[in-house]
């Protein structure tokens, strides 16, 4: 019995316990707002119920739309920091256990689930925010490089910040209002600097600097005000250059009636008995600078202009706020082909439509709703349209083709939102203009539809299309991303000036496999459900873009690549030809499309154009059988060789290809290397009379040996073009001395010589690393100054005579004296500081050489032979000979 009660006790005691922490979570959820409530939902709300509920919200309780409410701000933010917590399952487990408490208790401990989670959500803090875009380091390339620069206006406010840094989340919130605040005004995007540590590395700014830090583009404009909202946003709408027009009796027909300003205007009523509100200046600035050049912009002050507020405005005439019908008068007024004939400024104000709004979003969705609609691409247009594309036709403009399934499958308000195209896009000739081609009955635009690669299955509608644009030139691309106008007019501006095409089985026979001699094409085969190929194409397209504006220049005459992307999901017979099993391929077709070699490197605009290059711009010098042998194979070489030998049906000879093009391109301009190569499937006889037995072989020709059997193959595994160059130089004669005796380095620099000295040690990493670029250095010009280096390991005394405390240095001397000294990564300015210093050219360059055993030694020198300095001073080859080693005829002065 007593043991019982025992037992009994300390059970009652847990259960009170438990009882009391119940009892304390609730106190703790009752003492504060309930968040459900606030929100208008049920505990039981879906995710989505949660999420339409907080935009609602946002559209109500906006401060903007409150600004009588001395609370408006404070509701505001309270509603933001409820569905910050509910949209988050975690957060809002935490929150349904233990209410506010709960949720405070664990941001202290540092563990709320976007400092845990927000790095590895794609977007990072901002994943769930679509106010903000989530740039990545390839987009923004294009945002800092300011695409469409010289017409298109777009501002971009950019913040770089740290996901799990304390700094960035404390601000996040912040950042969201200003997205909203900003929205569909100037682009507010976001770039976390976890994920993309190589560029913010590079931006110098934020080097030292604690994130998040923000800037504007175009400009690259770095934000230093305070971190407040308004500070924020104050800073943007500067940036706006934009502003309403003040109406007046005086002006008001001058400015309705001018042809060259915008057909419609939007007018706000301000002051009078009839305004109940109106436009606030930043909401004007807002509206301004979204109309410009498609919607004028006005303000009416009823309280000194009151008989053009009453005739603008009937509604306003009426006492106490209220109009005629009882309703209070609108804040502004929409007046729709306002200068089309004479203007009545009555007839004007009878058919001018009520905007009600004083949310800048909401006025600018409403004023587009309420403009006429896009005009469709129909009958004769549609006919030159498919003219141009398939038929080698061209156009006096482009045309941006909006596609209706797309408007209509996203939201009500797409088509709305599309409108704001047509004033943006029009200074760059492109025309803007629907492309119905789901519900169309004429007959023209349903072939057109068919023929363009853009319409799917039912099941694949959430891939569909949501435009297409055709150049000038007949060339076309489609755009599958997200409908929003500011997104379509980015990648339309990018295409316009893009040399990359869309394909089709019907214009790849017109364009492709007709294309004349020189004419290279580089394809890109994808599907659009493939989040790979819609990652690879931008940067698919930014190699078009960069071969346009680097590599197309300096082509030979007759040769020209072009890029085009082909949609295997609705040219499955084209992408069968081609073998394409898996996505996205991207092949280069070589000389008549007989050939075809496929890239495997990284989806990345530079690789893939490096790739291009090795085959249309080859920079080593391609082998034919005479030339090898009047070239390579002769008794008396004048240079080192280095042979390529390879088949293009070799894939490793292929994806060598780039690494063998950045050789040929170092090594250009040197004394003594020259860089070839031969295609074994052009010439097999070459390649078997030279014991080629597999690909690649990689071989280096000395010019102390004679014929073609005196080679060296390079057997290292480390095939990339620095390891390979390393290698190279060994058979080089050297533009090097070595001053291995302190009697040889004084006397040298005592001369009217000018000269080049590295101070090195073998230890030193950043040595090594320099060494041959020393060594590109001092083959380049070599007719400028003699170089030469010293180990300061055993010659320590000499590198502190010349005050070198750091390796690697670099001195620069004339007559003894120093004129520069290079220390650190300035030594990497070792060139252009040796053609400051030394401008006069000599007739031949001094040329100091390694001889050991009949083999090239490196140019440490060593061994029995030792090194001899060989003066070419003329073209008869004569003996020069310098130290104990055994002297020798140099075969050739082409220095």
């Amino acid at each position: 019995m007593h043991t019982l009660k025992l037992l009994i006790r300390p059970c009652l005691l847990l259960s009170l316990l438990l009882l009391l922490l119940l009892c304390t979570s609730t106190l703790a959820a009752s003492g504060s707002e309930d968040y459900y409530t606030l929100l208008g939902v049920s505990r039981t709300a879906t995710a989505a119920l949660i999420k339409k509920a907080f935009k609602k919200l946002v559209m109500e309780k906006h401060p903007d739309r409150n600004k009588a409410d001395p609370g408006a701000n404070a509701l505001f933010m309270r509603i933001n920091r409820a569905y910050e917590v509910l949209k988050s399952p975690e957060l809002r487990e935490r929150y349904d256990r233990f209410g506010e408490a709960g949720i405070k208790a664990h941001e202290e401990e540092g563990q709320q689930y976007e400092r845990a989670h927000g790095a590895e959500k794609a977007g990072g803090l901002f994943a769930d925010d679509p106010q903000i875009v989530k740039l990545t380091p390839e987009r923004y390339e294009s945002v800092s490089r300011n695409i469409g620069e010289g017409g298109d206006g777009q501002i971009w406010f950019v913040n770089f910040y740290a996901s799990q840094v304390t700094r960035s989340e404390k601000f996040a919130q912040m950042w969201r209002e200003v997205g909203h605040e900003l929205e569909d005004v100037i682009r507010v995007a976001a770039i976390d600097c976890q994920e993309a540590g190589y560029l913010c590395e590079n931006i110098p700014e934020l080097r030292n600097a604690e994130p998040p830090v923000f800037f504007f583009y175009p400009g690259h404009r770095m934000y230093t005000g305070p971190l407040t909202k308004e500070s924020l946003l104050d800073a943007a709408l500067r940036r706006i250059e934009q502003s309403h027009v003040e109406l007046t009796e005086s002006n008001v027909l001058s400015r309705l009636s001018d042809q060259s300003a915008p057909a419609h205007w939007l007018v706000t009523f301000c002051g009078g008995r009839g305004a109940v509100d109106c436009f606030s200046q930043r909401t004007l600035k807002k509206l301004a600078f979204v109309f410009h050049g498609y919607v004028g912009v006005g303000r009416v002050d009823c309280g000194q202009d009151a008989a053009l507020c009453s005739r603008l405005n009937p509604a306003s005439s009426a006492t106490s706020g209220a109009g005629a019908d009882g309703a209070h008068a609108p804040s502004a007024r929409l007046f729709v082909n306002a200068n089309s004939g004479g203007v009545d400024l009555d007839a004007l104000g009878a058919a001018g439509l009520p905007v009600t709004s004083l949310h800048t979003q909401e006025t600018v969705r409403g004023v587009l709703r309420l403009l006429p609609p896009l005009p469709a691409d129909e009958g004769r247009v549609a006919d030159r349209l498919a003219t141009a594309v398939f038929d080698g036709g061209s156009l006096r403009q482009a045309h941006l083709l909006l596609l209706d399934e797309a408007s209509s499958s996203t939201s009500s308000n797409a088509d709305a939102q599309l409108k704001r195209l047509e004033p943006l896009l029009k200074p760059h000739k492109i025309r803007v203009a629907r492309l119905a081609c789901g519900n169309s009955a004429d007959q023209s635009t349903r072939n057109l539809c068919q023929r363009l690669p853009i319409l799917r299955s039912a099941k694949k509608q959430q891939h569909q299309p949501a435009a297409v644009l055709i150049k000038r030139t007949g060339d076309f691309e489609v755009y599958y991303g997200e409908v929003h106008y500011m997104d379509i007019k980015e990648f339309a501006l990018a295409a316009i000036a893009n040399p990359m095409t869309g394909l089709t089985g019907e214009t790849f026979a017109n364009l492709v496999d007709s294309a004349p001699d020189g004419t290279y094409w580089f394809l890109d085969f994808f599907a659009p459900w493939c989040p790979p190929c819609m990652k690879a194409l931008p940067q698919f397209r930014e190699a078009a873009r960069l071969y346009e504006s680097e590599l197309g220049v300096d082509l030979p005459a007759g040769v020209r690549l072009r890029f085009g992307a082909i949609d295997c999901t609705i040219d499955k017979a084209l992408c069968n030809r081609f073998s394409i099993n898996s996505y996205p391929t991207l092949l280069l077709l070589l000389k008549g499309n007989s050939k075809r070699v496929k890239f495997r490197g990284s989806k990345f605009a530079h690789q893939m154009l490096a790739f291009a290059e090795a085959f249309v711009k080859p920079a080593a010098v391609y082998f034919n059988p005479d030339s090898f042998e009047n070239t390579v194979a002769v008794s008396k070489r004048t240079h080192v060789w280095l042979v390529y030998f390879h088949s293009v049906n070799c894939q490793p000879c292929v994806e060598f290809m780039p690494e063998l093009n950045a050789l040929a391109k170092n090594f250009q301009g040197h004394r003594h290397i020259r860089i070839g190569a031969v295609d074994c499937v052009t010439h097999p006889n070459l390649c078997s009379r030279n014991g080629i037995r597999s690909y690649p072989t990689i071989r280096a020709y000395p010019v102390d040996k004679t014929g073609p059997d005196d080679y060296f193959d390079y057997n290292s595994p480390f095939r990339n073009s620095d390891s390979i160059a390393s290698w190279l130089e060994t058979f080089s004669p050297q533009s090097i001395l070595m001053f291995n005796s302190r009697s040889l380095f004084q006397s040298e620099l005592a001369s009217d010589e000018p000269w080049v000295v590295y101070f090195y040690a073998d230890w030193c990493g950043p040595c090594q690393a320099f060494a041959p670029t020393f060594k590109v250095v001092a083959n380049k010009l070599g007719r400028y100054a003699n170089f030469g280096k010293v180990d300061c390991d055993p010659y320590q005394d000499l590198c502190v005579s010349k005050g070198i405390q750091t390796m690697p240095s670099v001195a620069l001397f004339t007559n003894g004296k120093l004129l520069q000294h290079l220390s650190g990564q300035s030594v990497y300015n070792l060139e252009s500081s040796v053609k400051t210093h030394y401008s006069k050219k000599r007739d031949k360059a001094r040329v100091f050489y390694g001889y050991h055993s009949n083999q090239f030694d490196d140019d440490e020198g060593g061994g029995g032979g030792g090194w001899q300095r060989v003066v070419i001073n003329d073209g008869s080859g004569q003996f020069f000979t310098m130290g104990d080693g055994m002297p020798f005829q140099f075969v050739h002065d082409e220095f």
